[in-house]
């Protein structure tokens, strides 16, 4: 018997769909299953991050806890510690012409003493960057550079050589003062929310000029009663210690905390780190930084030599010249949120600062009397203020805030390397051609280290292309 067309499914056209209507059905099937996909993740993804509502509800309820937005104990911690790092380092200058006195020493050796301290400092911050978070927290490490800086101090009180001394104040005060301030700018750093930064970070850094204005004259006042070595115990003591009280404010949340290990790019299942030196933006940051320290610490390493050994003036001319320039600095350090604001962001301010610092740094020989003396403190701390002030905050808007700790860390490293060759050397030029051309010498390098700033933006630009193009999007999300 015959079949027809209709009684077989397979024979025949008319039940049999031609190839167009099959991939119009796979199509139509796989559309639906990765929809299935889109909204299956969505909802995972809509669980476990808030929408637009609510991250302006708790912005607007951030913002009326005040003008801290409820990080107030932590801003005023970060106070206290830069007190206690930063604070003391225009008062070692009052200790150089000792230095050279007592242990015998040319100039340069014994500003080297201050410089090799100052120096150590930041590498201790390069130490901390290096550790933190992976290794050790923030809070820990505060606390026990803390500790560390009060056996510092004490051994320094109570040297008897200049390499005894050597070791104290690099080894001892430097290193412990370093990894102190890192680990606890970068956990301000990681709590904070990013409009806050500018401003919060600005009054916390408020406790080193206030500290520079205030312990030169406790310690000027101690040399002249006491003498060196209980001035030295005084100023270390009453600063290490608060450091040590303030340390246990320094915890991170663990939302805040970076990923144990930032995977820059993956393909074929390779990971390749994040290396700073092959990031040729922040090449021209550290390049930067080592050339610009090379000179910004002579004025004030020098100063009471200068004004001692140039001037004929007493002590206290300088210790009241190193009062001013913190409290020349302080109001500006308290509204560089307003700043940032109004002049065009903080990158920009740093800028200015660091040129205006070379600027007027170069006016200093040219101060004959003490109350030009005052003046130019005035503009210098007016100037100065800013430029350490918004370092984080600037590494964290070019380089994002979960490579803070590393980044920062290596910043640090050239300004201690900077600031380790730079004094001693200026202090050569003091001893062979004049302050005059020595302190001009210095303030070219920090102004004309400006350079690699203005052209760091076409090389973070270009690098930022180039990860957009290479960086597959889920690697990119995972880093931002």
């Amino acid at each position: 018997m015959a079949l027809s067309s209709s009684d077989h499914p397979t024979i025949g056209t008319s039940s049999q769909p031609d190839f167009d209507d099959t991939a119009a059905v796979a199509n139509k099937t796989a559309s639906q299953s990765d929809m299935e996909n889109v909204i299956s993740e969505g909802s995972e993804h809509s669980m476990s991050q808030p929408n637009l509502s609510e991250v302006s509800d708790e912005t607007t309820a951030s913002a009326k806890k005040g003008i801290f937005g409820g990080y107030g104990c932590l801003v005023f911690a970060g106070f206290l510690n830069h007190w206690g790092c930063f604070g003391p380092m225009y008062s070692f200058g009052l200790f150089v012409p000792i230095f050279k006195d007592e242990f015998s020493l040319d100039l340069e050796v014994a500003t080297s003493l201050v410089s090799m301290m100052q120096a150590m400092q930041f590498f201790g911050s390069l130490s901390a960057g290096l550790l933190i978070p992976n290794k050790i927290s923030h809070r820990k490490l505060s606390i026990l550079s803390s500790w560390w800086s009060v056996l510092g101090y004490i051994g320094a009180a109570l040297a008897q050589d200049e390499l005894q001394m050597r070791i104290c104040l690099s080894f001892g005060v430097g290193l412990a003062l370093g990894a102190a301030n890192l680990s606890a700018l970068t956990a301000l750093q990681a709590e904070l929310p990013m409009e806050r930064r500018p401003l919060c970070v600005g009054l916390a850094t408020c406790g080193a000029t206030l500290g520079n204005m205030v312990l030169p004259r406790i310690t000027s006042w101690a040399l002249i009663t006491f003498g060196w070595r209980p001035a030295m115990a005084i100023m270390g003591l009453s600063t290490s210690l608060i450091l040590v009280c303030a340390a246990p404010m320094f915890k991170v949340s663990a939302a805040n905390l970076p990923p144990q290990m930032e995977k820059s790019a993956s393909w074929g299942g390779r990971v390749r780190r994040y290396t700073p030196c092959l990031d040729p933006a922040y090449l021209c940051w550290w390049l930067n930084t080592v050339v610009c320290f090379f000179g910004w610490f002579a004025p004030l390493t020098l100063l009471a030599q200068y004004t001692q050994e140039e001037l004929n003036m007493p002590a206290e001319t300088a210790a009241i010249a190193y009062m001013i320039v913190g409290g020349a600095g302080a109001p500006v350090r308290a509204i560089l949120g307003l700043l940032a604001n109004r002049i065009g962001g903080a990158r920009r301010i740093h800028l200015l600062s660091q040129f205006m610092s070379g600027v007027v740094g170069m006016f200093l020989p040219f101060c004959r009397t003490a109350p030009s003396l005052y003046v130019w403190a005035v503009f210098y701390g007016i100037a100065t203020s800013p430029l350490i002030a918004l370092v984080s905050v600037v590494l964290g808007e070019l380089f994002g805030i979960h490579r803070l700790p590393l980044l920062h860390g290596f910043s640090r490293c050239a300004t201690g390397l900077g600031s380790l060759v730079g004094p001693p050397f200026i202090a050569l030029i003091v001893n062979s051609a004049g302050y005059t051309v020595a302190f001009v010498v210095a303030g070219c390098f920090v102004s004309g280290a400006t350079l690699f700033l203005m052209v760091l933006p076409y090389f973070h630009k270009t690098t930022e292309q180039a990860e957009t193009k290479k960086i597959p999007p889920a690697t990119l999300e995972m880093n931002a």
